[in-house]
């Protein structure tokens, strides 16, 4: 299963020990399917926290205003300049923004014939927290 979400060693690891704990905490001593799946559902996002909390608090900061649903970078950007005025200007909040779909936090499509860019969330909000 973890090498469909990328094949990561970590993400395997992490689901395993926290499939034990939900096998010991159901009161049993083999782990099922079933607890390897409750398990995955929760340490596929592990690489995108961890990933996270390296970032500069300035991509932390747009990171919390990005929503789930798509928003246009023009209205993100005069969301982001609604609660941080003094902060980033145009060219470097879009450089951040860059750097964050590189990593695979964000999701940025360019579409239409204006070039508009469309930016949402790569996972559920509540796995960011």
């Amino acid at each position: 299963m973890t090498t469909e979400r990328g094949g990561d060693v970590r993400i395997a690891r992490e689901t395993l020990v926290m499939a034990g704990e939900l096998a010991e905490r159901d009161g049993g001593y083999r782990v099922t399917v079933d607890h390897v799946k409750e398990a995955l559902s929760e340490s596929q996002f592990s690489k995108a926290r961890s990933r996270l909390k390296q970032l500069p608090s300035s991509e932390k900061r747009i990171i919390s205003l990005i929503p789930e649903r798509e928003i246009s970078y023009p209205e993100f950007y005069r969301l982001y300049q609604k609660f941080y005025p003094h902060d980033l200007k145009d060219r470097m909040l879009r450089y951040h923004l860059e750097r964050l779909a590189r990593y695979g936090l964000i999701n940025m499509e360019r579409r239409g014939t204006g070039g508009k860019y469309f930016i949402r969330l790569n996972m559920p909000r509540r796995a960011l927290e």
